[in-house]
C-alpha cells in the first residue's frame, strides 16, 4: 500500500468511524500532505509507509524547525503522524514498531495570552459601529461583542444558528464545538440587548445562521476577519499580537480577574483539559488590573 492510499484509508476512518470535526479533518489532511511531500523528495513519489523510519521523521521535524514553524504547529503535525501510524498498526498494514515511538520533541513554548484592556475593548466596539450602512454597523458590533463577552471560538460563532441564541433564557448553545463538544454559555443582559438589536435589523435570508454577509449569505471567515481588521484600525490599536482570538483571551482574563475559578472558565471556553486553560494563569496581577472588569462594558 502506497503512502497516498494509506492516507485515504486513514482519512475515511477519521471521518466515518471517529466522526472527527471538519476542521480536524482538514488539519490532518494538510499535515499528512506536508509530510508526504517531504518524504517523496527523500524516497520516491510512490513510496510506501514501510520505507519511513526514525531518521526520515527527524529530518521532517528539522525541516519544520528550519522554516520557523512554532513548536505548537510542529507538535500538531507529529501528533497527526502518531495517530496515522497507530491506525496502520491496528489495521495490520504495519507490523513493525511505529517510527515515532520514543521520539521526543522540544517543549512547547509558554506564551502569555494577549488580551485587550478596558479602553481597548470599548474602542474596538466603537470602531465596529463606524460603518456607512446601519445594519452592517449593528452586525459588526454584535459580532465583536459576542466574541468578547461569550468567549466563543471564531468557527463556533460562524456556526451559530438562530435557535442557538436563546435570549429569553440568557444563553447561547454552542453545538459541536472543538472536539465535537457542545456546551451552554450564559450571556449578560447587555450582550443579549446587543444581539436583540442585530436580530431586529437582520435581513431575511434563506438560511438560519445568526450572522450573514451583505449578500444575505452565511457569513464566512474572510468576512469576519475583514470586519475585525476594520474595527481594529478604527480603534487605533496597533499591537500586532492582537488577533480575533485575542477577544476570546480577553473574555477569559475578565472572568479570572472577576474571581471565577479556572474549572468554571474551562467549561465556559470548552477546553478539553485544564492545561489549556492554565495559559491565563500566567497573566500578572498588574496586567489583570488593566483588563476588562465585567460584561457591563457591553452597555456603555
Amino acid at each position: 500500500m502506497t503512502f497516498r492510499q494509506a492516507v485515504q484509508s486513514f482519512m475515511q476512518y477519521c471521518e466515518l468511524e471517529r466522526a472527527l470535526s471538519p476542521n480536524t479533518l482538514i488539519a490532518y489532511a494538510d499535515d499528512l500532505k506536508h509530510f508526504g511531500r517531504f518524504a517523496a523528495d527523500s524516497l520516491a513519489p510512490d513510496f510506501t509507509t514501510v520505507h519511513v523510519d526514525k531518521l526520515l521523521i527527524r529530518g521532517f521535524i528539522a525541516s519544520l524547525r528550519e522554516r520557523g514553524l512554532r513548536i505548537a504547529t510542529i507538535q500538531r503535525r507529529v501528533n497527526c503522524l502518531r495517530s496515522f501510524w497507530s491506525f496502520l498498526i491496528d489495521c495490520g498494514v504495519e507490523t513493525r514498531e511505529s517510527p515515532l515511538e520514543g521520539l521526543r520533541l522540544p517543549k512547547k513554548e509558554h506564551r502569555v495570552a494577549a488580551f485587550l484592556g478596558e479602553q481597548e475593548m470599548l474602542s474596538m466596539l466603537t470602531g465596529a459601529s463606524q460603518q456607512p450602512y446601519r445594519w452592517c454597523a449593528v452586525r459588526d458590533h454584535a459580532v465583536l461583542a459576542t466574541l468578547l463577552f461569550s468567549g466563543v471560538r471564531r468557527t463556533e460563532l460562524l456556526n451559530l444558528h438562530l435557535p442557538d441564541v436563546r435570549l429569553e433564557e440568557g444563553i447561547i448553545v454552542v453545538r459541536q464545538g472543538k472536539g465535537r463538544r457542545s456546551r451552554v454559555v450564559p450571556i449578560a443582559s447587555e450582550l443579549a440587548d446587543i444581539l436583540q438589536g442585530w436580530l431586529a435589523v437582520r435581513p431575511a435570508c434563506e438560511h438560519d445562521y445568526l450572522f450573514c454577509n451583505q449578500m444575505r449569505g452565511r457569513m464566512g471567515r474572510h468576512a469576519m476577519y475583514h470586519l475585525f481588521r476594520k474595527a481594529k484600525a478604527q480603534s487605533g490599536i496597533e499591537r500586532s499580537e492582537v488577533t480575533v482570538h485575542t477577544l476570546r483571551h480577553s473574555f477569559a482574563c475578565a472572568l479570572l480577574k472577576g474571581g471565577t475559578n479556572v474549572v468554571a472558565i474551562q467549561q465556559l471556553l470548552g477546553h478539553a483539559s485544564l492545561e489549556t486553560t492554565s495559559i491565563y494563569l500566567h497573566v500578572s496581577g498588574e496586567e489583570l488590573r488593566e483588563a476588562v472588569a465585567s460584561h457591563v462594558l457591553c452597555g456603555r
